[in-house]
């Protein structure tokens, strides 16, 4: 009811263009629907892929490695590069990898399509429908 409530007072502006808000389910700093979570939840932080306009497989890298999580202790940032430097002192072998997480790719590899998705909404457009709470 308070995401709501603060979701019809919000208006638009430079500085703030579009609705932002902490997670409704965090709960002390707790996910409180953890193992029923949503895929954009358990998806978080990862570098996922995308196809340019021309079909080139680009890494999109979350917003959260530039503040200091997820990949940022082997990302440089002025070169927009994972650092070999960085990746073997931290014992590991290999950049981290891109997935891709497109629902065609998503379906492909469950042919049966026995995932189901239901209607796909924003958290929000699902509270302002007339029946939620």
């Amino acid at each position: 009811k308070k995401l709501k409530k603060e979701f019809q007072k919000f208006s638009p502006t430079k500085k703030q263009p579009k609705f932002e808000h902490c997670c409704p389910f965090l709960i002390g700093n707790v996910c409180s629907i953890y193992s029923h979570r949503a895929l954009i939840c358990r998806t978080f932080g990862l570098i996922k892929t995308a196809k340019t306009i021309d079909g080139y497989d680009i890494a999109i890298l979350p917003d959260c490695i530039h503040k200091g999580l997820n990949y940022s202790n082997v990302y440089n940032p002025l070169k927009n590069e994972f650092d070999e430097l960085k990746i073997a002192k931290i014992n590991h072998k290999f950049p981290p990898t891109p997935y891709d997480i497109s629902l065609q790719s998503i379906y492909e590899k469950m042919p049966d399509k026995s995932i189901d998705f239901s209607d796909r909404k924003n958290l929000i457009e699902f509270l302002m429908e007339k029946n939620s709470v």
